[in-house]
């Protein structure tokens, strides 16, 4: 699971993730507050990135990229995602939308069986790590994107470096494509505190076949697949959205945490109008 990432309220934890981090990347880290908001890291000794391997393919990580920790248990973890996303269906056919991606560890997993596979990340160096280990891998078929998906008017298809910016109201959800054809499977791997009302009701307004949340907080993870079932498809202050309804296909935990009362789930939802 992971924490809380960006905004101002984390960067008191941010900072104490970052100088974790550097010494785990075989280095001495240490933070510049002066540089950021949140702080610099400055690599002292030693390399600047840690080195993963994660089902045949090569990760690098950057001291604020979030990755696994239990390196046995994130290859079941990946392979409950890739069985989750169906591509037996339509092999190599399939668009995926790759949300709260991190250094593009489940979207480079499952790319070989996707037709696309579009990230977004709100964090800067783990798009800029899923880019270069997409390359690094001979990945031709994933682009990842900056965006903070708790403000999805202000995203946009950024036209090179893969950043956000804001579009017209209304476009929101078409930015998430990032210029191609709507998904057909959508990941959500999102921190513990959830995915919001407004996110959920884009998600439902796009419709796609299959979305596999995989949370490490099952009670966030059940809020928001309750809001993926009602007519309302929502929360928070505006709950009333035409969309898609959805049911609950299967939901499979995977021990990440042994000899702890964490777990992380694999929830598959289906359309429910596809029956």
């Amino acid at each position: 699971g992971r924490g809380e990432r960006g905004g101002k309220k984390n960067t008191k934890n941010a900072s104490r993730a970052k100088r974790s981090a550097g010494f785990a990347a075989g280095g001495i880290a240490a933070d510049d507050e002066e540089s950021s908001e949140c702080g610099d890291v400055t690599v002292l000794h030693g390399a600047s990135t840690l080195r993963m391997k994660l089902r045949g393919l090569t990760f690098d990580l950057s001291p604020r990229s979030f990755f696994q920790t239990n390196s046995a248990q994130a290859e079941r973890l990946v392979d409950a995602v890739e069985a989750a996303c169906g591509f037996e269906e339509r092999e190599n056919e399939k668009v995926v939308l790759d949300l709260f991606c991190g250094v593009g560890a489940l979207g480079l997993s499952v790319a070989h069986r996707a037709k696309r596979v579009v990230g977004w990340e709100v964090v800067l160096e783990a798009v800029r790590d899923a880019t270069a280990n997409a390359a690094k891998n001979g990945i031709e078929n994933a682009v990842f994107r900056v965006g903070d998906l708790t403000k999805l008017e202000r995203l946009a298809a950024a036209e090179g470096g893969g950043t956000a910016k804001r579009k017209k109201k209304g476009n929101d959800v078409e930015a998430l494509f990032d210029g191609g054809a709507a998904p057909d499977v959508v990941i959500c791997d999102p921190a513990r505190a959830g995915m919001s009302g407004e996110l959920v009701r884009a998600l439902r307004k796009i419709g796609p076949e299959r979305i596999v949340y995989v949370s490490c907080n099952p009670a966030t993870q059940a809020r928001d697949l309750a809001r993926f079932f009602d007519d309302g498809g929502g929360g928070d202050d505006d709950a009333s959205v035409s969309g898609r309804r959805y049911r609950l296909r299967s939901i499979e935990p995977v021990d990440m945490f042994p000899n702890t009362p964490h777990v992380e789930t694999v929830a598959v939802l289906l359309r429910a109008d596809d029956e």
